[in-house]
């Protein structure tokens, strides 16, 4: 059973989304805030993480950065994907930089979203 760690402040998001992977199977780890995620990261193997930009504290990239960082995180076998209502070229840059891919919330069903995290835990 793959691990998904969801990084979503917006409650009704995180609802939706988590009972949604769960139903494909998935074990679903939810955090409200990007400091949280990286104890859960640091402590949990997670196969993927699905983050959103706009958190309160430290954003979604600077959570990323900060992942990329720590020494106890094992980030380079972790998928990212980050979801975001901003389509915004600067994010674009970065995620490709770093090999993350790039969801619009607004834009994609929650069947977009699961098919899409299938997709990409099959490559892992």
């Amino acid at each position: 059973m793959a691990k998904i760690l969801l990084v979503e402040d917006e409650v009704s998001m995180s609802h939706v989304l988590s009972e949604r992977l769960q139903a494909e199977g998935y074990q679903v780890t939810v955090a409200d805030e990007a400091e949280k995620a990286l104890e859960i990261l640091r402590t949990n193997d997670t196969d993927l993480i699905l983050v959103d930009l706009r958190l309160p504290g430290m954003t979604g990239l600077e959570m990323l950065d900060a992942m990329r960082e720590d020494e106890a995180i094992e980030h380079e076998r972790i998928r990212v994907v980050v979801l975001t209502n901003v389509d915004d070229q600067i994010v674009q840059k970065y995620v490709a930089a770093k090999d993350y891919d790039y969801l619009i919330k607004t834009e994609n069903s929650l069947d977009n979203i699961a098919s899409f995290v299938a997709t990409r835990l099959a490559k892992t």
